[in-house]
């Protein structure tokens, strides 16, 4: 009929968009090219959203559109109104999750209710629970929603959400372990090198991100295990050599390319043993006497004593 072809249409208008569209744009459009508008236009809009087929997003534009997979809506259609509420309820909390207690709250179910419709949801894989490492226990949130570090942690955190502090040691020696094999042969290494050494090693069952690892050197550098340093990025150059052909073609391009880089060298941080021994005193035996962010740390900033772990731990 007349109003399935419209809504064919409209959604076809929002499905092509690049991105979710404003409303005011899609108002335009379905005028334009539909000549629809006013009330016929928000009778299309919630025909498509009670099918699922639009979802309603709200960003800098202002309210906008996106279209929906149809799979997708397919499957929101045959949930149960208890299920319903509780799947856009888990939706709005994105990457932070949402507890079954505030879930109840904002749908008004009651306590069997909602915990059945969150099993059913669960066995339907379209949420999933999260163990949170904020203390607020167990959360919920889309299945294809990967939670916010604040929720679930890094690498660090065990499945139960404990910080496993033995992991920790165990990183620290491999990227102490790799950087002093470089240093031997004097080189310093980049995160990026060190993190993919780390990762071939097998010391973790999941991918160790190269973020976990600039926490890693953090903590070395402040025990002055390891010092950082700026030199020229060397690590393109070095796959230009792994591919350097014996043809003498080839060989005076590679040379030319290297003689167009050298007139802008590129710097990139890198890491080495650490080569400062400072005399031993008061002062330098005190995380403050060793910090590299001491000059920013002060009493109300977001780098103060109160909270630092090294200056907690020294004075227990």
């Amino acid at each position: 009929n007349n109003m399935g072809d419209n809504e064919d249409k409209l959604r076809d208008i929002i499905e092509k968009n690049d991105k979710p569209i404003p409303q005011k744009d899609l108002e335009k459009r379905a005028k334009d090219e539909l000549g629809i508008e006013g009330a016929d236009l928000l009778k299309l809009i919630n025909g498509l959203l009670s099918k699922h087929l639009i979802t309603v997003l709200k960003n800098d534009a202002g309210v906008c559109y996106a279209s929906v997979n149809k799979s997708k809506a397919a499957r929101l259609s045959s949930l149960s109104a208890d299920e319903t509420q509780a799947y856009n309820a888990v939706k709005e909390s994105g990457d932070m999750g949402v507890r079954a207690k505030d879930i109840r709250f904002k749908t008004n179910m009651n306590q069997g209710a909602c915990t059945r419709a969150l099993q059913q949801l669960e066995r339907k894989n379209m949420i999933k629970p999260i163990k949170s490492i904020q203390g607020r226990g167990k959360v919920y949130m889309l299945f294809d929603i990967e939670p916010n570090l604040t929720v679930k942690g890094n690498a660090f955190y065990d499945k139960e959400g404990k910080f496993d502090e033995i992991f920790v040691k165990a990183v620290q020696g491999e990227c102490l372990r790799f950087i002093a094999l470089r240093d031997k042969a004097g080189k310093a290494v980049t995160v990026k090198q060190i993190t993919e050494y780390v990762n071939g090693r097998g010391v973790s069952k999941v991918e160790i991100k190269a973020e976990d690892i600039r926490q890693i050197l953090f903590t070395l550098k402040l025990d002055e295990e390891i010092e950082e340093i700026m030199e020229a990025d060397d690590e393109d150059e070095e796959e230009e050599e792994k591919k350097a052909s014996d043809d003498e073609d080839e060989e005076a391009a590679r040379k030319k390319r290297k003689l167009e880089k050298n007139k802008s060298v590129r710097t990139v941080t890198k890491f080495r043993i650490s080569k400062l021994q400072l005399p031993r005193n008061g002062l330098t035996e005190t995380p403050c006497g060793r910090c590299p962010v001491f000059e920013m740390c002060t009493p109300n900033g977001d780098i103060n004593p109160r909270v630092c772990p090294y200056l907690t731990e020294w004075l227990r």
